[in-house]
């Protein structure tokens, strides 16, 4: 609870940036506190961090990092109130060229690798490590780490790409895969990037990387390795400088795994320092193991791949388009390929934007594409005032005064080209065909030479007919130049009559270059790879066990992961701490019946999970892929804090992650899993809580985002719990998407709405809601006829001929019903 500061007397200034203000004062008995202010004009998030980061150190009691005193309300802000130590910033140090002695720079190096090997043991990542977050006093060598504004909980997360400058911290110490840009996950060992920085800051004197801009430094951190150390000044031994680069190491698996064989290593180099002896070269790393399970997150077996997307994409660059479908079984690594492969894009100055179909919203017209380009948008609303303004004259050219078609389906467009005035009602084949033009358009106009755009889209089993219906316009006759566009589904849930297929097999008769990867398992090899990388040893020592593992789940690089996190945690292969390496014993692995299918092993893991954290996951599933921790508390009717204190246990299995605001399922599988083992009437019951919870949301733009979604909740769980007059209101809903959904040309999609509106006006609707059934009856015949199902439109219109026409209605005449005028 926030208190009133009353007496926060300020004698000391230590750093002002924007509305933050740290300075040391005397607060009531006289002792000297220093003090985080933030201005009332702070941004809403950085109130919310500092409340966040006071809450997470007063969890924390341990002598390297900063106590917290108090957090204060004042008439001009919000503060932290901090333990004093007397010290200065190791910045400030650096700046005014106050020379710390090599003893004195191990002493605290090593003070820092045991503090945030005590902090990773408690699960806590700094994520900011940085001169100004380390508080030096000289006179008493005591240090403290401050600043966790940023700290994370969790023991991996996803960060999304964003602009140079919206990346959260200091770029010039944020590690690579922070960045967004390198499709590794965020864990502990983004800390030891950072003090790698850090320390080669305070052994040389200089930054490891110089750049003139935001975008530069990232292009460094990615692509760049600086001279070491030693180079630069040879009194610096090579040992520690061997120890910095290994620090500061682009992939995380090259880094010191663990603090302790950090500190270890550096206990080394100040034994002979403090006797006077000369520092040599060791063999780095020899206390540096870990009793937990890491699976490397590089990928296996694909290079060939690899270099397949690669090449594709360098003849998009020079202006070709093209489609690229990548098949296989559920787990093989279809997603996991595309995402290795966007590192290469991007650092290509490609765009890549990526949306995913999902099973339980086939019914959203463009589900996938509007994902995509929502992501894309969103990433250029955090972009420059004079970059957004470009993006919004060029955006406008594109679509003129007919951008309501599109704002329709994007509403995120709308922050970016603003309202747009209504537009001219057009028969059903004509309004089909402006949408294609104008999606076309805005696409053309964000594909470029200079920037090529690569559009994933992923789960095409589960593709919609209006999606299929772009994904033809995009692809065939001129197309859109620059502009690639990848596919992927699993191919033993897609035969030839699917209409993917049909679909596909239409664009190559027209001439359309169509590509196609088959992913197969990877090898016995690949996999005994993996797995004496997993386990740190040498791949001559794990071919038996390669072999049994093998021989039982074959080479599906998903099913893999999870059966050998499954064999560690039932102990068949342990980490022996005496001789500090995994073992195993090939007789009792024999003897252990290995789950021969991924979905049942995916039952097995959840159902040992604790109770709460089933519970959450089932709803969880009913959200989606990815879900909202807010919306999900509220549909547990718990705090957000509760939910993700239930959910900690799932983190820790890697079942699902933080990515961004929001927290997704590892795999599809997992979330299939979880949604299986809720009982029917509990998933109605969920579907209908999440669709009346969206249909409360006060944003007008969001309840617009989310209309499609609220609808298919709100009839999943309709015919359970809705009143007579829920279903009523419920009815018209679906008679507003069905027109929303025919107003984009997506008319299957429409077809199912207007049915599913006449199925809730309930069995009397001639009888009592003649003009309303009358309408749906019309709008369906007319959806079933624009997507070719005609013998269902024959049917609906010999439904509707045969009631009687003895009703004074707008839509009834002589000749039979005409057609109402509704949508655009």
């Amino acid at each position: 609870m926030l208190k009133n500061m009353s007496d926060f007397k300020e004698f000391e200034a230590i750093c002002v940036r924007g509305a933050l203000r740290v300075s040391r004062g005397w607060y009531q008995d006289g002792k000297t506190v220093v003090r985080k202010w933030l201005a009332m004009d702070a941004q809403p998030e950085a109130y919310s961090r500092l409340q966040r980061e006071f809450a997470l150190l007063s969890k924390i009691d341990l002598p390297g990092v900063v106590k917290p005193l108090d957090l204060l309300e004042t008439d001009g802000g919000r503060a932290m109130l901090l333990e004093d130590i007397g010290g200065k910033s190791l910045r400030h140090m650096l700046a005014s060229n106050t020379q710390l002695s090599l003893e004195h720079s191990l002493n605290l190096a090593m003070g820092l690798a045991e503090t945030l090997a005590q902090l990773h043991q408690q699960r806590i990542v700094h994520k900011a490590i940085n001169p100004d977050h380390i508080i030096i006093n000289v006179a008493s060598g005591e240090f403290r780490l401050i600043g966790f504004g940023f700290a994370d909980e969790l023991p991996q997360s996803e960060v999304a790409m964003q602009p140079p400058g919206a990346i959260e911290g200091d770029l010039t110490y944020i590690s690579p895969e922070q960045t967004g840009r390198m499709n590794r996950r965020v864990d502990y060992r983004t800390d030891f990037y950072s003090l790698g920085i850090t320390l080669y800051e305070l052994l040389t004197g200089a930054s490891p990387f110089k750049a003139d801009d935001a975008l530069g430094m990232v292009h460094c951190h990615i692509a760049k390795v600086p001279a070491s150390p030693h180079e630069l000044d040879p009194d610096i031994p090579e040992v520690l400088s061997d120890m910095v680069m290994k620090l500061m190491a682009k992939m995380a698996d090259d880094r010191y795994q663990n603090a302790w064989g950090l500190k270890a290593d550096l206990e080394k180099c100040l034994i002979p320092l403090r006797h006077g002896e000369t520092i040599r070269r060791f063999e780095l790393g020899l206390e540096d193991f870990s009793g937990q399970l890491r699976l490397p997150q590089r990928l296996y077996g694909r290079d060939k791949e690899i270099d397949q997307l690669s090449e594709r994409f360098n003849r998009v660059k020079s202006g070709e388009r093209g489609l690229l479908l990548i098949a296989g079984h559920p787990g093989i690594g279809k997603t996991a390929l595309v995402h290795e492969s966007r590192r290469l894009i991007v650092e290509k100055q490609g765009n890549f934007i990526e949306g995913k179909f999902e099973q339980l919203q086939r019914n959203v017209p463009y589900f996938a594409w509007i994902q995509a380009f929502k992501s894309f948008l969103d990433y250029l609303l955090m972009e420059s005032e004079t970059r957004l303004e470009q993006w919004k004259q060029i955006i406008h050219a594109s679509l003129g005064r007919m951008g309501r078609v599109l704002t329709d389906v994007i509403p995120n467009l709308e922050l970016i080209i603003g309202a747009q005035p209504e537009v001219p009602i057009l028969g059903a084949q004509e309004a089909q065909n402006r949408f294609n033009f104008l999606f076309a358009a805005f696409v053309k106009a964000l594909a470029t030479g200079e920037h090529p755009l690569v559009v994933f889209l992923d789960d095409l089993q589960w593709i919609d007919a209006a999606s299929l219906n772009l994904m033809q316009t995009i692809m065939s006759g001129d197309g859109v130049p620059n502009m690639l566009v990848i596919g992927a589904y699993r191919d033993s849930e897609v035969d030839d009559s699917h209409p993917l297929l049909v679909t596909i097999e239409t664009l190559r008769k027209q001439g359309c270059t169509i590509e196609q990867l088959m992913l197969e398992k990877i090898s016995e090899q690949t996999v005994n790879e993996l797995i004496a990388d997993a386990l740190h040893h040498e791949r001559s020592e794990t071919p038996l066990l390669t072999h049994l593992i093998y021989s039982k789940i074959g080479g599906n690089p998903f099913f893999l992961f999870q059966t050998l996190m499954t064999l560690t945690q039932s102990q068949a292969i342990v980490f022996d701490i005496e001789e500090r390496r995994w073992k195993w014993k090939l007789s009792v692995l024999k003897e252990m019946e290995i789950a021969d299918d991924v979905v049942e092993l995916m039952m097995q893991k959840l159902s040992k999970l604790p109770q709460s954290a089933q519970q959450i996951l089932q709803r969880a599933a009913c959200i989606g892929a990815r879900f909202n921790v807010e919306m999900l508390s509220d549909v547990c009717d718990k705090s957000a804090d509760a939910v993700l204190a239930d959910l900690r246990s799932a983190f820790e299995e890697m079942l699902v992650i933080s990515s961004g605001s929001e927290i997704e399922f590892v795999h599809d599988r997992i979330q299939q899993a979880a949604y299986s083992l809720a009982c029917v009437d509990a998933r109605k019951a969920t579907h209908w809580r999440i669709g009346k919870l969206l249909l409360q949301e006060s944003s007008q733009r969001i309840r617009n985002e989310y209309f499609f979604n609220t609808v298919n909740h709100l009839i999943i769980g309709a015919y359970s719990f809705a009143t007579s007059q829920e279903k009523q209101a419920l009815a018209e809903m679906t008679y507003q998407a069905g027109l929303k959904a025919k107003a984009s040309a997506a008319f299957s999609a429409a077809m199912e709405y207007f049915e599913t509106g006449l199925k809730l006006l309930g069995e009397k609707r001639w009888e009592d809601r003649y003009t309303e059934t009358l309408a749906y009856h019309q709008e369906a015949c007319e959806a079933a006829c624009l997507c070719g199902q005609y013998e269902r439109m024959r049917q609906l219109t010999e439904t509707t001929h045969r009631e009687p026409i003895g009703r004074q209605n707008p839509y009834w005449t002589k000749s039979g019903p005409t057609k109402p005028r509704s949508g655009r």
